[in-house]
């Protein structure tokens, strides 16, 4: 039997009902209500019991005849009340997801069944934003859909950006579809200026047909109208490359992102939202010990992030080169990253890095460790499922079932403690103990039983045992250094 299609909006918090055409019926499996054909049940009870009151205490007519009455206002009051509920949901909040191919519109018909309506932009005849008023609802910016087959939707703005920004939908719907939008009824926003940053790169990745460069960019190329110049490269693959190159301000990372030369994609769609997020997310960062983003840019179909260039090995690299560290190293290694994942979950939505691991960890001249790859890090949200991503060994389960939550990141801390503390990459899905694996002599020293269990403590499979904040991992790690320099 073929795998039941998802829902785009609650793909595992779901099942289809059925479809019809463009729209596909689903209920939610995780709500508690009474479904739409109770509601209209209730509705028309209620209606029902204040008619037959009404009716009883100022009828006129002989008894006989109200059996006839009642059955020829049933019918009507049914639709009434129909019409009623549909008007009802038709107030409700919808959203809107943005496809390289077109809309999908979530349209509640209560509070466990909904439709996801899919309009592909070739059924569309006009897209405008205009001030529309819907039924007894004031005036509002409205996202007006009108379709090629008559029929047209009406939704607010306001709840088109449910899951997107406004100028990140402007900036994707110009590079999926150039000049359908048409904003001459849309009223003015106070501030707005010219186009964001993201939507001059959309629309140059929509716009090109060719590329200049092909493969990796040599020693000395010039990009950014000479701003900067490529020294060499650090390491890529797949789609897209790391290099070393000299900015206006000394030396940086120029982290690459190769996008395909034709819109409309799943590839282009996929990539360049990668390479959007990253940009976003790093972009409102600012922690010393999270690597900083400088500058980006869109060159040649490719995107670029310019990050701080932080000198130093790996902690891969360290213990590779030098072996298990001292305690004193993994307890200060420990303190910097903890801080950092104190502010990464501590923002709104919180930042779940979903990738920490010694590979991409650095640590600096001055021995402060700085977190440099973002690539994989999201925000949270809400009934979202993630794909699986990470590595192995320093992945809890909830990571490997596509649910990771800052806890996740705090499993991950744990594992990469361990790497440095036993000098090996820590068996998968385990409740480590750097104590029972490293070396006697390491073992042995003042305070590892302590730190022995904090790793303990940030490792258990088992959510609800596990060390539940970033913040509470920081403390304990003070409190031991404390000790170790008091003893």
């Amino acid at each position: 039997m073929a795998e039941e299609e998802k829902s785009i909006f609650f793909p595992d918090d779901s099942h289809k009902l059925w479809s019809f055409g463009d729209t596909r019926t689903y209920q939610r499996l995780s709500s508690n209500s009474s479904g739409f054909l109770r509601q209209l049940f209730i509705v028309n009870i209620v209606f029902w019991a204040a008619f037959l009151i009404y009716f009883v205490l100022t009828a006129s007519q002989p008894f006989a005849v109200q059996p006839l009455l009642l059955a020829v206002l049933l019918l009507p009051s049914i639709f009434l009340s129909l019409y009623v509920l549909v008007a009802l949901r038709s107030a409700e909040r919808k959203r809107l997801k943005l496809r390289a191919s077109g809309f999908i519109i979530y349209a509640p018909l209560s509070q466990d069944v909904f439709n996801e309506h899919c309009i592909d932009f070739d059924q569309v005849r006009s897209l405008r934003l205009a001030l529309h008023k819907r039924h007894f609802l004031p005036e509002e910016e409205c996202l007006i859909i009108e379709r090629r087959d008559g029929r047209s939707l009406v939704i607010p703005f306001e709840e088109v950006l449910t899951d997107i920004r406004r100028s990140d939908f402007m900036a994707r719907l110009s590079a999926y579809r150039p000049g359908l939008l048409d904003l001459s009824e849309a009223p003015a926003l106070p501030g707005e200026g010219g186009p964001s940053f993201t939507e001059l790169w959309l629309h140059d990745f929509a716009t090109q047909g060719t590329r200049e460069s092909l493969g990796l960019l040599p020693a000395g190329a010039s990009l950014k109208e000479g701003s900067y110049t490529v020294d060499g490269i650090i390491g890529g693959g797949g789609q897209g490359n790391a290099y070393l190159a000299e900015g206006p301000n000394g030396t940086v990372v120029l982290k690459e992102y190769v996008l395909p030369v034709y819109r409309g994609t799943r590839l282009f769609e996929d990539l360049s939202a990668r390479f959007f997020a990253e940009a976003k997310l790093l972009s409102a960062l600012d922690h010393r010990a999270i690597v900083k983003l400088l500058d980006h840019f869109v060159e040649d179909s490719r995107g670029y992030l310019v990050l701080e260039f932080v000198e130093g090995p790996s902690l891969k690299e360290l213990v590779e080169k030098e072996g298990a560290q001292p305690l004193s190293t993994v307890i200060s290694v420990g303190k910097d990253l903890s801080a950092a994942l104190l502010y990464l979950h501590g923002r709104f939505p919180a930042v779940v890095h979903r990738d920490l691991s010694p590979d991409n960890v650095i640590l600096r001249e001055d021995g402060s460790a700085c977190i440099v790859d973002f690539n994989v890090a999201r925000e949270l949200e809400r009934d979202s499922r993630t794909a699986v991503v990470g590595k192995q060994a320093y992945m809890p389960p909830e990571q490997f079932r596509g649910k990771p939550c800052p806890q996740s990141d705090l499993y991950a801390l744990g594992a990469t403690l361990y790497f440095l503390a036993v000098g090996q990459d820590p068996p998968p899905l385990t409740n480590l103990s750097p104590f029972e694996d490293a070396a006697e002599a390491r073992s042995k020293d003042p305070g590892f039983a302590e730190f022995d269990e904090i790793v303990r403590g940030l490792t258990r499979l088992n959510l609800e045992k596990r060390i539940r904040s970033a913040d509470l991992v920081y403390e304990k790690l003070s409190r031991l250094a404390l000790k170790r320099r008091e003893s």
